[in-house]
């Protein structure tokens, strides 16, 4: 897991990457069940236990970037999300 924050933390600030990260203990009025990738207005893929789906209709797409817009306003960006991510690599000791 170090090197996974390690590598989280090089990432940011490159101009293709935007990072967030939500810090543990931020109340969230809506947690995800599953992970999710929205790719544009038109596609949104949803991964569960059983298969990958391919979203491609407005009322499938839209629930997902509503539950995207509340995890950004809960994330860090930056500073904020280097800051997270050294708390996190610094717990886990050297």
């Amino acid at each position: 897991m170090a090197a996974q924050l390690d590598r989280l933390t090089g990432v940011i600030g490159l101009d293709t990457v935007r990072l967030g990260v939500v810090p543990l203990g931020v109340p969230l009025p809506v947690v995800p069940s599953h992970g999710f990738w929205i790719y544009d207005d038109a596609l949104v893929m949803v991964e569960t236990i059983g298969a990958e789906l391919r979203l491609v209709g407005v009322a499938e797409i839209e629930p997902h970037v509503t539950v995207w817009t509340v995890l950004e306003a809960a994330a860090e960006f930056g500073a904020g999300a280097h800051r997270v991510l050294a708390r996190n690599r610094a717990a886990l000791g050297p």
